[in-house]
């Protein structure tokens, strides 16, 4: 059966992104910043980082799209926790962010993710079952909401390994996550199909709540083991070289 494609969007101020990063980074290091933690006002942040304040909510947008911080609508915007596994910064020392790590990463992502579904609808719980949709209802309130037409959320995903019960299983997914983010966002490239993954983690979770642990494989099957579309990425990445100059 054909493969669906990843429809690809850039990702802006790449450059501007890994600095802030680099920089938040280094405030947990320091102490001053935890995983967890909410950061701090805008003006706040800019003047601890020394960057314009422009370039701080663009920063925050994307990091946003990464997974590396998080908003609470009411609350504020959190640190997510930013370390790489170190089984993660062996493997990138090897094989750094390309379009090839990509396409290899949709293949164990299509074991990994789909075993992961598949033990959840086999174990999961009611409670369980409510915790998921509040996961994907606070992604359809902030996420969906953000003006960015990309996406690189696996706060569902993650939230699957959990219920899983597996906490080797949930390791690897944890490294394959983290590969899959630091790929596509090394690229400046991501996935331009938001609305599209939440349908489908909506199916995924709809096969799970039946305790359908075949229909929950394929769905997250589906959902996951795509191709990359061939008619755009190559001018996106051009571009953003282009702009980093």
């Amino acid at each position: 059966m054909e493969r669906e494609a990843f429809r690809i969007v850039a990702i802006r101020r790449v450059d501007t992104v890994a600095e802030v990063r680099q920089q938040l980074m280094r405030l947990i290091e320091e102490g001053r910043l935890r995983p967890g933690d909410k950061l701090p006002s805008e003006p706040e942040l800019a003047r601890l980082l020394g960057t314009s304040r422009a370039s701080l909510r663009e920063a925050i947008r994307t990091l946003r799209l990464l997974g590396r911080v998080e908003v609470r609508p009411g609350k504020g915007t959190f640190v997510r926790d930013l370390a790489r596994d170190p089984i993660t910064a062996l493997i990138l020392a090897e094989m750094p962010p390309s379009l090839d790590l990509i396409e290899q990463l949709i293949d164990v992502r299509a074991a990994v993710d789909v075993k992961v579904a598949e033990l959840a609808a086999e174990r999961s719980t009611p409670e369980d079952v409510r915790h998921l949709r509040r996961v994907l209802e606070e992604n359809e309130r902030t996420h969906l909401a953000d003006p960015e037409v990309g996406s690189l959320s696996l706060a569902f995903e993650a939230a699957l390994a959990r219920v899983a019960r597996n906490p080797l299983l949930a390791r690897f997914q944890r490294v394959v996550h983290d590969l899959w983010l630091e790929a596509w966002g090394g690229l400046g490239i991501a996935p331009a199909t938001k609305h599209m993954f939440h349908t489908e983690h909506l199916e995924v979770l709809r096969r799970i709540e039946a305790r359908d642990v075949r229909g929950a494989a394929e769905a997250m099957r589906r959902h996951v083991d795509r191709k990359l579309a061939e008619t755009s990425w190559q001018q996106i990445i051009a571009d953003q070289r282009r702009r980093s100059r």
